[in-house]
């Protein structure tokens, strides 16, 4: 059975907002009822609910492929700065393509590659980032 998660889009405009509100009403009131439902939770999301930390290792569960991207990286063992890594993640929004710092309040430019002896921080900020600070909404 495949596990289950909001999109990180989710809560975003109104629509989709309230289908999560609506979602969230249907999932109570079968509870109330005693109607019980079998579905798997993405354990990246299990744990999110009940409020435990997350890290790089809660990673698959969200995007596969994207950790073990991350653990490539962290084993290269050539120059870093070859593979012209920045401390901002871009991805598409409603059409707009959004820059997003990796570690926010930090001092970075989109200009500062990642070296050899940041691989380790760099990937937990794209753990943290694709975990918590982009649901925000979908998550809440």
């Amino acid at each position: 059975m495949a596990s289950m998660y909001p999109a990180a889009r989710a809560g975003d405009d109104p629509e989709s907002a309230a289908l999560l509100e609506l979602a969230g009403l249907l999932f109570g009131k079968s509870l109330y009822e005693g109607v019980l439902h079998t579905f798997r939770l993405a354990p990246f999301f299990a744990k999110k609910l009940s409020r435990r930390p997350l890290s790089l290792d809660d990673l698959p569960s969200l995007d596969g492929a994207l950790h073990r991207s991350l653990k490539q990286v962290m084993r290269y063992e050539g120059d870093v700065r070859d593979l012209c890594l920045d401390w901002y993640a871009r991805e598409e929004v409603f059409g707009a393509v959004v820059a997003r710092k990796l570690r926010p309040g930090d001092e970075k430019t989109p200009d500062d590659v990642v070296e050899s002896h940041e691989t380790l921080a760099w990937a937990h900020a794209t753990a943290e980032l694709h975990l918590v600070r982009r649901r925000p909404r979908a998550d809440a």
